[in-house]
């Protein structure tokens, strides 16, 4: 019998709001450096990390009320978040069209 040869281990898990700000932001320093590990990963399709819309939702909210992000800014990052290989988040159209929104008319 011959062995079974190596397998690549599929990992999938939720993204928490705080682990996207400290990625996006940086801050605090010490806790964005260990998402960037995660992050990394999931951009290259090793592992899938779901969003829950309302956690876009809540990122959004920090970023633009809590951080002081302009519109743009914050509707580009989580754009590409969501654009990200690894991510999945249910109804990622319409969330990306509601950015939109928020970016260009105030919504």
């Amino acid at each position: 019998m011959s062995p079974v040869p190596d397998r690549p281990c599929y990992v999938s898990g939720w993204l928490d709001a705080n682990v996207v700000i400290r990625y996006l932001t940086g801050h605090p320093p010490e806790m964005a450096l260990e998402t960037a590990p995660l992050m990394r990963e999931a951009g290259e399709g090793r592992i899938t990390l779901h969003l829950h819309p309302v956690t876009v939702a809540e990122v959004v909210w920090v970023l633009s009320k809590g951080y002081g992000f302009d519109r743009s800014s914050v509707a580009g990052a989580v754009r590409s978040l969501l654009r990200s290989t690894g991510i999945r988040c249910r109804e990622s159209g319409t969330i990306i069209d509601a950015l939109d929104d928020f970016e260009h008319r105030g919504v």
